[in-house]
């Protein structure tokens, strides 16, 4: 096997490993904001905190492996423009997911104050609806960078898709909190 398909079977498996760790942080971040208390919600932040870790070296993998596969003679050039556009992604990617782990940690340590607290731990928790919703448009713009290498469109309609993407993770963060809050207002009511 030559360097290409190295290159070409490591982007893959980080694909693989990209979508797993948001699974992981997708299903702590919904069972924490389920949480009823600080104490139920304190172990899925740090279940979500440990697997969000891994993003920033899954997309310099990534990007690492498709720019070898772009020097070493995949028949395309770095002014291409869906190679363009997933350079974007990636700065956007890494930039979104570095402020929603800011973010997510100032939470989490506030949280674990109030627990510490004479019956802290018994409080309702705080939840965040922008770390959702920041979360599910990298998923959505994760899932568009698939749509974008795989048909490899020119550069306005590669970055029109990774836009569309963005807003279908947006809309889709939207359309679970109001149905969280629907529910949770049938269930008190």
């Amino acid at each position: 096997m030559d360097g290409y398909h190295v290159a070409l079977v490591i982007h893959l498996f980080t694909l693989v490993a990209a979508g797993s760790v948001s699974a992981i942080v997708h299903l702590a971040e919904s069972r924490g904001s389920r949480a009823a208390t600080i104490g139920e919600a304190l172990p899925w932040h740090r279940i979500s905190g440990s697997a969000a870790r891994f993003f920033p070296i899954i997309i310099v993998l990534l990007f690492a492996s498709g720019s070898y596969m772009v020097t070493a003679g995949g028949g395309w050039s770095w002014g291409t423009g869906w190679i363009d556009a997933g350079i974007v992604a990636c700065v956007l990617l890494l930039g979104v997911g570095a402020f929603i782990g800011t973010r997510a940690r100032r939470g989490a340590f506030a949280m674990k104050e109030r627990a510490s607290q004479p019956g802290g731990a018994s409080a309702a928790p705080s939840h965040d609806p922008l770390i959702s919703t920041l979360s599910w448009s990298n998923t959505g713009l994760a899932m568009s960078v698939v749509v974008v290498m795989t048909i490899k469109p020119e550069l306005i309609d590669a970055l029109g898709t990774l836009v569309a993407g963005m807003a279908i993770g947006i809309a889709y963060s939207v359309s679970r909190a109001r149905g969280g809050a629907v529910s949770g207002e049938a269930a008190a009511g």
